[in-house]
């Protein structure tokens, strides 16, 4: 988006050990550098599709991280 600021989109799906219980995720996401060592993680989503569960359930995460 800019120098400092990079937007990006996540979709990845996942099963439990049997492979019989499945779903979609997808997240939206921002990395905005602060300084070039120091850079603020966002992200936010939920599920495309979760089986026997019709419920809205959003997730999201936010981090600061650090390069040497």
């Amino acid at each position: 988006v800019t120098d400092r600021l990079e937007a990006m989109v996540v979709i990845h799906g996942g099963a439990d050990r049997r492979l019989d219980d499945d779903g979609w995720l997808y997240r939206f996401g921002v990395d905005y550098a602060f300084t070039e060592r120091w850079h603020l993680l966002a992200a936010a989503g939920s599920s495309l599709s979760e089986p026997g569960d019709d419920d809205v359930d959003l997730q999201g995460y936010l981090g600061l991280q650090g390069f040497p």
